[in-house]
């Protein structure tokens, strides 16, 4: 059971990391940075709100036995590929915000899962509120995209100066 939670602990540390890396990535619009810097401390929380879940006695947050283990494993094995990605560079906006997408997507598979899964209702309560959160990183993430791609539009449109 705290390996699982452990395992989700894990993946929200990893996202926060791969947001900071963005974050900090010069070559990105600033307003891309932005969004990615405060997702980047939305899932550092996340990973906290998961702590204080790993400290309580393990008869406080048992789980009904079905929950499936290829969730999360899927959702640690994308988020550790995309962490490579990043550390390699050179993705422009574009990839980057997509790729960002994919992996909260993957996330809300997990958090949706879980919050059916739990007997306490209180750790339930807290996955649905990470499903719920990360569906406001999906459309933060969005929106982002959205606005990037005006930027780029309007910037490939405008005359070249000769």
């Amino acid at each position: 059971m705290y390996n699982f939670l452990s395992d989700c602990r894990t993946i929200e540390e990893l996202a926060s990391k791969i947001y900071q890396q963005l974050a900090g990535n010069p070559s990105l619009e600033k307003e891309v940075r932005k969004t990615f810097q405060k997702l980047s401390n939305e899932e550092r929380s996340h990973a906290q709100h998961l702590d204080l879940v790993l400290q309580a006695p393990a008869k406080e947050v048992e789980m009904v036995a079905s929950v499936s283990r290829d969730k999360i494993t899927d959702a640690k094995m994308l988020a550790e590929q995309l962490f490579y990605m990043v550390d390699r560079g050179g993705l422009n906006e574009e990839k980057a915000l997509k790729m960002a997408v994919q992996m909260e997507e993957q996330f809300i598979k997990v958090h949706v899962h879980n919050s059916l899964h739990f007997y306490n209702k209180d750790v339930a309560k807290l996955f649905d509120k990470l499903r719920i959160e990360d569906q406001d990183h999906i459309d933060a993430l969005n929106d982002c995209l959205k606005w990037w791609r005006r930027r780029s539009k309007a910037n490939s449109s405008s005359p070249v100066p000769e």
